[in-house]
């Protein structure tokens, strides 16, 4: 393997890592959106059925994982 090859690997890695970081800040700003949605219809949730319906509203797009769905609530 030559320099070159490392070099573009290297960039190719930071450019996967940057995109990821880019979606995943996405995804948080369309799950606070869901969350608001959500507690305008329904004044008070608990926490599981506030996931639960937030969950279901995302579903067609992604799957939100239980930790960022904490950290944006």
């Amino acid at each position: 393997m030559d320099l070159s090859e490392m070099v573009l690997r290297t960039e190719m890695q930071q450019e996967q890592e940057q995109v990821s970081k880019e979606i995943m800040e996405d995804r948080k700003i369309l799950i606070k959106a869901a969350i608001v949605r959500v507690m305008k219809m329904r004044n008070r949730l608990d926490n599981q059925q506030l996931f639960v319906e937030v969950s279901q509203q995302l579903i067609s797009r992604f799957e939100p994982p239980a930790s960022v769905f904490k950290i944006c609530v």
